[in-house]
């Protein structure tokens, strides 16, 4: 499906399960191609893929509460370019419980600010979750031109407070930042 939706394919989900869906060549999307706002439930199977450089990866957030979010099974294959934190898959975590199997960021990811990684750029305001990451990987390059100490880049994520676990998680893209913590799979944990 073509998209040129401001925000997302979905903009609000509420314990939804969303499988086998594929959202090509977003023109003007300034969030996300899949999800603006996740409240818990499933994202199975489902791609952003296209040429087209657009300002958001696959869901733009977790709704911050007790929510449990699963992604599985997906990819991005966007090339980002954003002035703003960002992940490949979620940009953002609020929710209480995050799991992410089976999914890479293929899309390279270019941004002037910190909190910048492949599968999630941060968790919001400082909140403590739980995210756990089984069998995911980054292949784009991720960049950042901001000059902070705090500036945080990862393969995998940027910067993530409370419990994180992960197993067979890889990271081939280059990883490129201008200051502050730079690593190939968590720069912040």
């Amino acid at each position: 499906r073509h998209s040129t939706a401001e925000y997302a394919f979905f903009r609000y989900t509420d314990n939804a399960t969303i499988k086998n869906l594929t959202v090509r060549n977003v023109l003007t999307a300034n969030q996300s191609a899949l999800i603006r706002t996740m409240k818990g439930g499933t994202v199975d199977n489902c791609h952003a893929d296209g040429s087209t450089t657009i300002k958001g990866g696959l869901i733009y957030e977790t709704a911050v509460g007790n929510y449990t979010c699963n992604i599985i099974n997906s990819t991005n294959k966007n090339n980002l370019n954003v002035t703003t934190r960002m992940g490949g898959i979620v940009r953002e975590l609020g929710s209480s419980q995050n799991n992410f199997t089976n999914c890479q960021n293929f899309g390279n990811i270019t941004s002037n600010t910190d909190f910048v990684g492949g599968i999630v750029g941060h968790n919001k305001d400082n909140s403590t979750l739980s995210a756990t990451f089984y069998n995911c990987g980054n292949r784009g390059d991720i960049i950042t031109t901001t000059n902070s100490y705090n500036t945080l880049c990862a393969g995998i994520a940027g910067r993530l407070n409370g419990t994180i676990s992960y197993q067979y998680c890889y990271n081939t893209g280059t990883i490129k930042g201008a200051g502050g913590h730079i690593a190939g799979i968590f720069s912040s944990g």
